[in-house]
């Protein structure tokens, strides 16, 4: 217990030095690399464990075992290999019925090497007396070794009740930790520290007798009374005084002078300068960086940084500009994507930023492909051929085997060294992937250091989505003359197909649908014909969106090809594509600022750091919900209608699972529902302004609304007045928070594909209810 006390007070103190302070998360990341590979080591090489028994009779005589015990993934790779075609042989040669006290010998020597290394792995002093080969992380000893081998070996049954098997279970974790803190971490690191703070807990817990417990659970549960009391009276005083201070604050803002100054003063510098705080936070990040970089023009990862983060916000200053500037100026829904030149730009800006993600997919499919899967399938070839080789011959294969390694491990060094011209590119890439103790070592990279590349990371992943959703803009073109088609012509196809279907995203089509209704169950699948190899893929060719019910693929219609259709369209993307920049915005202005803010108050890097990752953690889950609602193929589903004219025919319902190949149908992706705040948002929102004019489109079924909802929101009365005159009328339509109006139909459809939280209007991407806002301001 003392030196427990001294360790970790030595610890203690080691975790306020500089350079700790500086390299605190990139300590944990490299300590769990190189604790995973020691763990990988461990069990691939468990196989041959029960040659460390020789090796210990005779040290430093037998090369070849010693390699296979402490030479690391490869050859315990190999050495399990062998000894799986060896036991392979062995059963083979018994035809199947290995005799028991066979098996019982094996399991008393794995439990004799556990017995054996569990001197140096309790006390890592003794190394230096008790010469033994020891195991990497020692987890397998006590997991493994002592706690099963041992006992079937010497016939034992297991513990007597549930406690001691929880006891044993948790010494056989906490001896372990405690040992890879001491022999696999840095000793002066955090890694080590938290490695050994685990096993000092988890031994507190095994080794406190059970009355202690209760008397502590009696304790707790006496101190859960008292504080029940407590907060009772506390509640009972809040549940006074709360309706008084709101009734009085109600009545302070409800008064006509208040009411006055928020409408006529506060209200329209609000909707002004609101929409431009962002961009102008943008342009005052990107003028700051390029600051910096007129101070030093050296190559450097800060250079480097600061050269890209002038760039992004650069880039997503133009956008939210640009955004803000046509709701300012324009009463309507902006639409600059009908300016192909315009879009153009904007494709080949983020196309610019996304590179690195485009040349990893340029690099990462053709060696996935061409290198990594061929090469898995020899190796499995090769492994099965060996096992028939050994169940065919069992007294040749037993000495092949064992001729084999003793040549490979032999003659392995030479046979790289000369195969190195071939290797040293991987080697050099696989080096400078894993290199990040080196780093750290000699200084190079701190905590903030892996901020600012997780935040790139961000940028080029979100631009990527920007570039994807600006592609789906194209128009359909003829395969030979590369003309635009016609709507005529898109029909005249539509005709010739049995099933003519379109994309619910961007209207692609007319698609052919043939065989599986489940799209899941063949999607991203390698087909061969002939000599040729191709992906199969069930997405959209131009938008990417995929489902895989063929149910949300509706029929074609083409409403999505004639001019107002690609007009909703093009206002829906544009939409899109200001909801990922303004994510990404915030992603790097948040982070940003608190790493300045850290830099300005002289905290530690790691200190920054963290509080970089406070918020880009929620950021993440924010963002990753609100892209599953958004892209919710629920979202894009239109009602039942009839169709009438010349595609009236091949638009009867059919049998979608008649082609079906027998997979399991998929469950949606988020469940459905009844009731939320969202729709009871939408039922009593109150807009600034209605957008509706004659003509004008749902954007969820792309029928139009009747020529009495455009009267009504023309008529001159309230706003109230006229959300209420637009919920009776026959389709009933309801306007959003952002006032865009949608069916009721459609509304409610809307609602049951997201959150109550991620709920947002189909055509602008704004929330429609009141924590969808709050949420929306702080990420996205």
């Amino acid at each position: 217990m003392l030196s427990t006390l001294r360790n970790f007070l030595r610890w203690s103190g080691a975790m306020t030095s500089p350079s700790i302070s500086k390299t605190f998360f990139l300590d944990l990341a490299a300590a769990a690399k190189t604790i995973a590979y020691c763990l990988l080591s461990d069990v691939l090489s468990l196989s041959v464990r029960p040659l460390a028994l020789i090796c210990a009779v005779f040290p430093k005589q037998l090369p070849t075992l010693e390699a296979m015990l402490h030479g690391g993934i490869f050859y315990g790779f190999l050495s399990t290999t062998s000894v799986a075609l060896i036991v392979i042989s062995i059963v083979a040669l018994f035809l199947g019925k290995v005799p028991e006290p066979f098996v019982k010998l094996l399991f008393l020597v794995y439990g004799a090497d556990g017995l054996a290394q569990l001197p140096i792995i309790v006390w890592p002093s003794a190394a230096s007396t008790w010469h033994y080969p020891v195991s990497l992380t020692g987890m397998l000893v006590t997991t493994v070794q002592l706690k099963y081998c041992l006992p079937i070996a010497m016939g034992m049954s297991s513990p007597p009740n549930q406690d001691v098997e929880a006891r044993t279970w948790l010494l056989s974790f906490a001896i372990p930790l405690r040992y890879m803190s001491l022999a696999r971490a840095d000793p002066h690191g955090p890694s080590a520290y938290a490695l050994y703070s685990i096993s000092v807990i988890l031994l507190m817990f095994a080794i406190t007798p059970k009355s202690f417990w209760e008397f502590m659970g009696h304790c707790l549960e006496m101190a859960a009374k008292l504080a029940k009391h407590i907060f009772a009276s506390v509640y009972a005083v809040l549940e006074y005084v709360c309706p008084i201070i709101k009734d009085t604050v109600l009545a302070i803002l409800q008064h006509p002078f208040m009411v006055g100054v928020y409408q006529t003063i506060v209200l329209p510098i609000w909707e002004s300068f609101s929409p431009w705080f962002l961009p102008l936070a943008l342009l005052a990040l990107a003028c700051s960086c390029l600051r910096n970089l007129t101070h030093s023009f050296a190559v450097s990862p800060r250079a480097i940084s600061d050269l890209f983060g002038a760039i992004t916000a650069s880039v997503s200053f133009l956008i939210l500009a640009l955004h803000s500037a046509s709701r300012m100026c324009r009463r309507e829904q902006p639409d600059p994507l009908r300016f192909s030149c315009l879009a153009n730009f904007l494709t080949h800006l983020s196309r610019a930023i996304a590179f690195p993600w485009w040349m990893l997919c340029k690099l990462w499919f053709p060696i996935r492909r061409w290198l990594i899967q061929p090469a898995f399938r020899a190796l499995f070839t090769i492994l099965e051929q060996l096992g028939r080789f050994a169940v065919a011959c069992p007294l040749l294969s037993i000495p092949c085997v064992i001729l084999f390694n003793v040549l490979l491990i032999k003659y392995l060094p030479s046979l790289l060294e000369a195969c190195s011209p071939f290797v040293r590119p991987l080697v050099s890439v696989w080096q400078a992937v894993l290199g990040i103790q080196s780093a750290i070592v000699a200084g190079n990279a701190t905590d903030s250091t892996l901020a600012i590349l997780l935040i790139m990371t961000v940028q080029v992943g979100a631009y990527h989505a920007v570039a994807c959703s600006l592609e789906a803009v194209r128009v359909v073109r003829g395969e030979r003359t590369g003309h635009v088609l016609s709507l005529d012509e898109l029909n005249d196809l539509a005709t010739a197909m049995d099933d003519p279907r379109q994309c619910a995203r961007c209207g692609f089509g007319p698609v052919d649908h043939r065989g599986c209704s489940n799209l899941r169950s063949h999607h991203m699948e390698v087909s061969v014909r002939g000599g040729s190899r191709s992906t199969v893929s069930n997405a959209c060719p131009r938008c990417d969106w995929f489902t895989g019910n063929l149910q949300d693929w509706p029929s074609w219609d083409g409403e999505l090809q004639t001019a107002r259709g690609r007009a909703m369209f093009r206002q829906r993307v544009w939409c899109e594509v200001v909801v990922v920049i303004r994510a990404s915005s915030k992603a790097i202005l948040f982070p940003f600022g608190l790493l300045v803010l850290g830099s300005w108050l002289n905290l530690p890097a790691s200190l920054s750091a963290f509080l970089a990752f406070s918020y880009l953690i929620p950021w993440a889950t924010q963002n990753h919900r609100l892209a599953e609602a958004i892209n919710n193929p629920r979202s894009y589903r239109r009602p039942a209608r009839s169709y009438t004219g010349p595609l009236a025919a091949r638009r009867a319902p059919r049998d979608d699972t008649s082609g079906d190949c027998g997979a399991m149908p998929q469950t949606p992706l988020l469940p459905a529902i009844s009731q939320s705040e969202a729709l009871q948002n939408i039922l009593t929102s109150s807009p600034a302004s209605i957008f509706l004019a004659e003509g004008d489109i749902c954007s969820v079924c792309l029928e139009p609304f009747s020529s009495e909802a455009a009267l009504s929101v023309h008529s001159g009365t309230s706003v109230p007045a006229t959300c209420e005159a637009l919920q009776v009328l026959d389709p009933s339509v309801v306007a959003l928070r952002c006032g865009h109006p949608l069916h009721m139909e459609c509304a409610e459809a809307a609602v049951k594909a997201g959150g109550a939280r991620h709920v947002r209007c189909p055509l602008c991407r704004e929330p429609v209810t009141f924590s969808g806002d709050v949420t929306a301001a702080v990420f996205s």
